[in-house]
């Protein structure tokens, strides 16, 4: 099974960008295929790495804004701070809000 390999970045930008502006009927596709990319890609870092699996009471869209600023300054070590754990119920949500919308 190959989930994506590498930090989506943009497709975590265009979540951030489309929740914030709930342009989710306008920009349904996009969106969904970004959940997507941005779901398999916390599976498999939950998946591949038990160690790392956390749980915190953070908010992950502060999460998903705290790693797109590190990995944009160059910061490779970014995702370590990355609580996947949390990302992959905040991106169910916002799919259920997308279809909800639709």
């Amino acid at each position: 099974m190959q989930y994506p390999d590498s930090i989506p970045i943009e497709e975590v930008k265009s979540i951030l960008a489309i929740a914030k502006s709930q342009a989710f009927k306008e920009r349904f596709q996009e969106f969904m295929h970004c959940a997507w990319v941005v779901q398999g890609y916390a599976q498999a870092q939950l998946i591949g790495a038990p160690d790392v699996i956390k749980s915190s009471s953070g908010d992950p869209e502060a999460m998903l804004e705290a790693l797109v600023a590190q990995c944009e300054s160059g910061d490779a070590s970014s995702q370590a701070l990355t609580d996947w754990k949390a990302i992959i119920p905040y991106v169910l949500k916002l799919i259920l809000l997308a279809i909800e919308m639709a």
